[in-house]
Parts: structure tokens; C-alpha cells; sequence
């Protein structure tokens, strides 16, 4: 069983995109400077296509109003899911 915690960026056609200065340029990207946001994360144990599904309703649910005040949350874009799979590090003494 993986942990995931939910990464591929994407723009999504009429999601609202948050204001942000452009700072400059590398090659054809641009280096920009967002304002202050919220971000929502969530970790979720299972195997990989579950359990990013799994926390995109958890996510979806909370933006959408199923938070602590009850209140829908704006969503823009970009919004970003990756898995991370932990695996057990271990470790011994240097000799």
C-alpha cells in the first residue's frame, strides 16, 4: 500500500486564474509572483489511481463547502495532484 498524498499542473478552460506580476523570463516560461493564497492538501493511504481519486472528492468536498465555516472556497488555477509514495528510510552509522 502507498501513502499518496495527491503531480501534474494544469490550466483548465474558464477556471479563474489567481493575479500575479511578472518578474521575468526563462526561455519561453515566465517567473511570476502570485499574491497570498490558500492552499488544501490532504494525504490518503492506498494504491495509486484510488486513492488520488479519493482525495479529489476530499479536496472537491471542502472547496466546495464542506469545510469548518461551511463556505464555498474560490478555486483557480494552476490546481496540482502528485502522488508521493514513502517507502521506509534507514539508516546506519557511519564507519
Amino acid at each position: 500500500m502507498a501513502h499518496v498524498a495527491a503531480a501534474t499542473f494544469g490550466m483548465r478552460a474558464g477556471t479563474e486564474q489567481p493575479r500575479y506580476d511578472v518578474t521575468g523570463r526563462a526561455g519561453s516560461a515566465e517567473i511570476r509572483r502570485y499574491g497570498p493564497r490558500l492552499a488544501a492538501m490532504t494525504d490518503v493511504d492506498g494504491p495509486g489511481r484510488a486513492a488520488l481519486s479519493a482525495g479529489f472528492r476530499r479536496l472537491a468536498g471542502y472547496i466546495f463547502g464542506a469545510n469548518h465555516v461551511a463556505r464555498q472556497i474560490a478555486m483557480t488555477a494552476p490546481v496540482g495532484q502528485f502522488p508521493v509514495v514513502q517507502s521506509p528510510v534507514v539508516q546506519s552509522p557511519a564507519g
